[in-house]
Order: C-alpha cells, then structure tokens, then sequence
C-alpha cells in the first residue's frame, strides 16, 4: 500500500513540473532558456503521459 501512495506522489510532481514547464512555455522562449531546457525538450517532455519519466 505505502508503494502505491509514493507512486501517486511522484505522479503528481510530474504532472505539476509539466504544467509549470507548459506555463513557461506559453510565457516565452526566454522563459525556457532560462531554466536550460529548448522549447524541442519542452514540448518533448509536455509529450509524456503521467506515468512516464
């Protein structure tokens, strides 16, 4: 049981790292670059279901 509750969890980080890399996205490649990702490894990454690192 405690392995599914950490599952869940680290699903939701991605979820939430993902909406906050879209948010960057949408704000501007400048945003983007100032984390040291390229809008390619973006979208690549906005890609990904959930469950998926």
């Amino acid at each position: 049981m405690a392995r599914l509750i950490a599952l869940r969890g680290l699903w939701r980080e991605r979820i939430y790292y993902r909406e906050e890399l879209k948010r960057l996205a949408e704000d501007g490649p400048q945003r983007v670059d100032d984390v040291g990702l390229t809008l390619a490894a973006v979208k690549a990454e906005l890609q990904k279901p959930f469950w998926e690192a």
